[in-house]
């Protein structure tokens, strides 16, 4: 049992501070992890635009080594 009201404010308002700080902390988290997901997402869009100007560049190489053969 709490023998004082002002003992027990206090420790509500201790209480509510570490709540606050608690979800603080779980929203900086949850920042970290979006910002980590869109630099995750930004490198393998970046993969896969040069893997893309890659293929298109070996089928026009392959094109133009097939119309060399066949000017021969």
């Amino acid at each position: 049992m709490i023998p004082n009201i002002h003992i027990h404010e206090r420790l509500m308002f201790e209480r509510c501070q570490e709540r606050q700080h608690a979800a603080a902390q779980q929203r900086m988290a949850a920042g970290l992890r979006r910002e980590r997901y869109k630099l995750l997402r930004r490198f393998l869009a970046n993969i896969a635009g040069v893997l893309v100007k890659l293929c298109t560049s070996l089928k026009q190489l392959e094109a133009h080594e097939r119309q060399v053969t066949y000017d021969r």
